[in-house]
This record gives structure tokens, sequence and C-alpha cells, in this order.
């Protein structure tokens, strides 16, 4: 039976600032050189400038005074604050989640990133996939396993709700497992104390064969009508 992976998130999401960045590609001997906007809408605009060598020098202090003129204002910096913040709560949060689903982590964790006012990419949100299957004809496997998957939706020190509801299906499972589990004690039980019952009776040996019908056969035949266990010796 297929099941679909289940996501392990982490919750909230950050309010997108107005991008505004500057990017400068730095140039090699004898190569192009870069300098690159982008506005608000993500979409980079380039002019690339053909240099000489000569012009290589005077060129990379403009690109550094341009760098050390370029500032954040108040309230870009506050974001750019609050995203690296959120960045390594997200990472830490699903690095937590990874290291507790140990097998049944499918992969590694997947980022959503937001581009802050100073260019850099920030983890906003991230999920872990992991497999809830139950393992198939044996309860005891799927109790382990329901025990490793709620402890890894648990993991972090904030879960989502998505982590909880995660949790919530993780604890079903184990309840449903150790029901079978019972039910499969209760039956060996059964069969074990029916074997101890009629390990106590004799066994009735009986031949097959073309002779008559002794008197002893007659005696077998009231045994077996009493259903006392027999053992055929075939000839």
């Amino acid at each position: 039976m297929y099941v679909q992976p289940i996501l392990l998130t982490t919750p909230l999401t950050v309010a997108a600032p107005a991008a505004r960045s500057v990017k400068v590609v730095g140039a090699g001997s004898g190569s192009t050189d870069a300098l690159a906007l982008a506005p608000a809408n993500g979409q980079e605009a380039a002019a690339e400038l053909e240099i000489s060598p000569e012009a290589e020098q005077q060129l990379k202090e403009k690109e550094a005074q341009a760098a050390a003129s370029f500032t954040l204002s108040e309230e870009e910096q506050t974001q750019v604050d609050e995203l690296k913040t959120r960045d390594r709560e997200v990472r830490t949060h699903e690095q937590a989640h990874l290291a507790a689903a140990g097998p049944y982590a499918k992969g590694g964790p997947s980022f959503e990133y937001q581009q802050g006012p100073d260019g850099a990419r920030y983890a906003i949100g991230g999920e872990v996939q992991i497999d809830t299957a139950p393992v198939s004809g044996d309860p005891e496997a799927t109790l382990q396993k329901a025990r490793v998957i709620r402890a890894a939706a648990s993991a972090p020190a904030e879960p989502s709700g998505q982590d909880r509801a995660v949790a919530a299906q993780a604890s079903q499972m184990e309840a449903t497992a150790r029901a079978e589990l019972a039910q499969q004690n209760e039956a060996a039980n059964k069969a074990g104390a029916g074997r101890a019952g009629n390990a106590g009776r004799p066994a009735v040996i009986t031949s097959v064969g073309g002779a008559d019908e002794s008197e002893d056969d007659a005696n077998t035949d009231d045994e077996l009508a009493e259903g006392r266990p027999t053992i055929d010796l075939l000839a």
C-alpha cells in the first residue's frame, strides 16, 4: 500500500521587503566586468563593459568605493536582522526533524527563500519529507516506526501545526499496531494452550492392510470415535 509522504514544516512567514540590492561581479585578467542592479520585481538587468587590463585596477577601486558608500536604511537593516534570525530558526527546526527521523526521512530538508534588502537569500520556511507507511504484516516493526515518527515530529523546540498533526497520526498508528500485536499474542497463547492440552493424551497407532479387523482394531475404532488423535503408518 502506498502512503503519501508527510511533510514536517516550519511555521510563520516573514513579510517580503522591497528588494533593493547591488551585486558586483569581479573581473579577471582579460575578462569582462559587470555591474548588476536587482530591481524590486527580482529580475536582474546587467550591462557588460569591456575593459582593458590597465583600467581594471581603477574599476576595482571604484567598486570598493561604491560598496563602502552603499548602506541600508534603518528599516531595511531591521528587515535583514529579522530575516537572519528567521533563517537560523528554520534551519535549526528542520535539522531537528532530520536528525530524529533517522531512516524514515526521505532526503534532506528543502527550504523556501526570500531575498532581503541586502541582496542575500534567507530561508523563511522549510520541510522534511518523512515516510509514515505502516510496516506490512509486522505490527511490532510498525510500533517502533510510529515511535520514531512521533519523536521526529516533536523534535523541534517549537513544533508547527503540521508537526503536531504528524505526531498525532503517529500516535494513532502506534495504537493500531499495539492492538494488532495484542491480537497476535492472544491467538498464539490460545494455540499454545491447545497444544499443551493435547500433549497429555496417548496417540493411537493404526495399521492399514488387507487383514481382517481384529479386536484391537475394533477398540481403535472406538477410540477414534472418542476424538483421540491418531498417527497413520502407511505401508
